[in-house]
């Protein structure tokens, strides 16, 4: 009986620290992910903007018939 006891008592304290490792990876990647998205956030409208820019001056540098503009 004291036997049994002292297993449950170790099992109890390992599955307590399996808890709190777990604990930390989710905090961990909800940090990781917020920070990310804040990042995408902030690259998202100048990489949209590099996107347009680049697009409409191709097109600006070529007429039609495929014959390059002098600009």
């Amino acid at each position: 009986m004291e036997a049994e006891m002292q297993e449950l008592k170790r099992e109890n304290c390992d599955m307590k620290q399996y808890v709190l490792a777990l604990q930390g990876e989710v905090y961990g990647a909800r940090l990781a992910a917020k920070y990310l998205d804040k990042e995408l956030a902030g690259r998202y409208p100048i990489t949209s903007h590099i996107q347009h820019l680049n697009k409409h001056s191709c097109q600006s540098m070529f007429r039609i018939g495929g014959q390059r503009s002098k600009a």
